[in-house]
């Protein structure tokens, strides 16, 4: 049976795993069409954390960076500043049609600005919110699309787990103390993986991963503990 850790695990190893394969291809580029930039790996590892969690719960489903709108008890939205919120990974019983769990990700902090996100009011109108609703697919423009596409309906649990990984505290530049300040603030616990290594590395690092997340196992247990 596959459990939250060897989820995390089995994530990390394929960022890892990710990084040096597109490192190499960088560096081994003989074709005429040379890329700058890669996709992101936060995109990457998004999708992948969510695929490996799926085996975890396999009764939820895993919407990842779906735009939501945040709604009161009469089903009307809260403003929000009139945007849209993007989860990175939302956790849903499709069956009982409730957001069970939310989960912000950042591979590390170097560039977040700890001013902006204390006077960010984003979780705020979150905290006020009923219910959340959006579409079954982003960007439907095709007739097909159109008609497959629907509106999506979700109550927010009561008991709704926040939890924000970082996946590494290496690069933080001493800000980490204050971003987990900010996250329980708004009701997230968070989680630092990795603390003596960083993913962007041209190294397998498949060890160093094993024994850091085994470090933080009861963190992430707790963090984990029981959708109910």
């Amino acid at each position: 049976m596959t459990t939250v850790l060897d989820a995390i695990k089995e994530s990390l190893k394929k960022l890892n795993k990710e990084v040096i394969k597109r490192k190499k291809e960088k560096l081994n580029n003989n074709t005429r069409v040379i890329l700058g930039r890669s996709p992101s790996f936060s995109s990457f590892f998004e999708s992948t954390l969510a695929k490996e969690l799926s085996k975890v719960y396999p009764n939820f489903y895993f919407y990842v960076d779906f735009p939501i709108r945040i709604l009161n008890e009469e089903n009307k939205s809260i403003k929000n500043g009139g945007q849209s919120i993007y989860p990175d990974i939302m956790i849903v019983d499709k069956e009982n049609k409730l957001l069970k769990a939310i989960i912000e990700i950042k591979l590390d902090i170097g560039y977040v600005n700890l001013d902006r996100e204390e006077n960010s009011k984003r979780d705020n109108d979150f905290e006020k919110a009923n219910k959340i609703r959006f579409n079954k697919l982003v960007g439907a423009y095709s007739r097909e699309e159109k008609e497959e596409n629907e509106e999506i309906m979700l109550s927010i649990s009561p008991k709704i787990k926040k939890i924000a990984i970082i996946v590494t505290k290496k690069n933080s530049h001493g800000r980490e103390k204050g971003f987990e300040k900010i996250l329980k603030k708004r009701g997230y616990t968070s989680i630092f993986l990795l603390e003596k290594i960083h993913f962007n590395t041209m190294g397998d690092i498949s060890k160093k991963i094993e024994e850091e997340v085994d470090e933080k196992k009861d963190t992430i247990l707790n963090a984990f503990n029981r959708f109910d």
